[in-house]
């Protein structure tokens, strides 16, 4: 029987809630959680939760902000003229992807006045304990060209 370890393809069904037991997303809504063991693809969180588990095993992991995504700073709401966004239908809770030199980042609306518009560039799970429940329903070993990509191919997974 196949456990999870480096370089397994591992399929989990979840559910992750906020720490007030909010549900935030489940693969019931998005579909199951792929990824390869070991690549880094997931939260280190989840990475750890799992390591040596097989088929049909279930596990609970809370992950604290600084594991995840981070505090929410404050630093990282701005304001940027109204035209910056011409053309756009923009509405207050929109997410919009920037490119930056960094490369892409999530800006969600928080605001808009007449001429001004605020954005968050904090990530949205940002400040938020993570709690997931997961339960692993397929396992694989990678293939070389999945590994030589870094992720996994095929259903649920990246195709080229």
């Amino acid at each position: 029987m196949l456990n999870i370890t480096k370089n397994t393809v591992v399929t989990l069904d979840f559910q992750l809630k906020n720490d007030q037991g909010e549900l935030i997303d489940s693969s019931a809504q998005t579909g199951p959680m792929v990824y390869i063991q070991g690549t880094e693809d997931v939260l280190q969180g989840i990475e750890d939760a799992v390591e040596g588990l097989t088929v049909l095993d279930k596990v609970d992991v809370t992950i604290n902000p600084e594991d995840a995504y981070g505090q929410y700073e404050s630093e990282s709401l701005s304001t940027v003229p109204k035209s910056a966004f011409d053309g756009i239908e923009i509405e207050v809770g929109m997410q919009l992807q920037e490119e930056t030199s960094d490369g892409p980042i999530l800006v969600t609306i928080k605001e808009i006045n007449e001429d001004q518009v605020m954005v968050d560039t904090n990530h949205p799970l940002a400040g938020q304990k993570l709690m997931f429940s997961l339960q692993v329903t397929s396992l694989r070993d990678a293939t070389a060209d999945e590994l030589a990509h870094g992720h996994v191919h095929g259903p649920h997974g990246h195709e080229h």
